[in-house]
């Protein structure tokens, strides 16, 4: 997810990140480098210049919250380190992608550890959890059934937690079909402390944002989707009107 990977310019003088190879720490290696899709922070950017809100209790103003756009990202290692890494999952084919539908069954496997029992996971000795869900909705980013190609944002029932972004959504072969992102959560404190709303949906990000970084050509379409965001955006209000 390209909110995980924006950490590695935040993390501090003296700290190194890493990904874990098969098995244990002594497997791990460390990242060099990394790409985002080009349009994550310019969707993020222009939700935020034009700021979203919705009439609530009363008829005050609430800002609506976004589910995220293009929150995907490659991260590089040095290619003597390459070996080191676990084989590649199977990204699924366009056909595949477009053909999904709500009520297929998906699953994950990574690491959700937010407020979890014991820190969520064994650093030293790292043991993924597995869920399963079922597709919920297939919408754009403004929760618009669009057309085919502009349904990037898989909804699902798959329960999340922070840690679990990033982790690969899978179909019922094993095909990679989305990157998970993001879920319906909120704030219980003063400290942050995030738990799941109850309404049962949480976001992936279609595989096909992923296939766009491998070929080097994810800002080719910006135009054309930046329009899309203009027009959806214009059904809010907004803040500086």
């Amino acid at each position: 997810s390209a909110h995980v990977v924006e950490q590695f310019h935040e993390m501090g003088s003296g700290l190194t990140l890493v990904v874990r190879g098969a098995g244990s720490s002594t497997a791990d290696v460390v990242v060099a480098g990394f790409e985002m899709h080009p349009q994550y922070r310019r969707f993020e950017d222009a939700w935020r210049a034009y700021g979203p809100l919705a009439a609530g209790a009363g008829g005050a103003n609430r800002p609506i919250v976004g589910a995220g756009g293009y929150d995907v990202a490659l991260l590089r290692v040095k290619p003597e380190d390459a070996d080191k890494l676990g084989p590649p999952l199977p990204l699924a084919a366009d056909a595949d992608l477009v053909a999904l539908e709500p009520g297929d069954a998906v699953g994950y496997v990574g690491f959700p550890i937010e407020s979890a029992a014991l820190g969520g996971v064994n650093l030293d000795d790292p043991e993924a959890q597995l869920q399963i869900g079922r597709l919920t909705a297939l919408t754009d980013f403004f929760l618009v059934k669009s057309d085919l190609a502009d349904r990037q944002l898989l909804q699902h029932s798959l329960p999340v937690q922070g840690g679990a972004s990033g982790s690969p959504m899978l179909d019922g072969r094993g095909q990679v079909i989305g990157v998970v992102s993001g879920g319906n959560l909120i704030e219980i404190n003063a400290q942050g402390t995030r738990v799941p709303t109850g309404s049962g949906v949480n976001f992936a990000q279609r595989a096909d944002l992923v296939r766009e970084l491998l070929a080097g050509d994810a800002a080719q379409r910006g135009a054309e989707r930046e329009a899309l965001w203009q027009r959806r955006l214009k059904r809010y209000q907004n803040e500086v009107d």
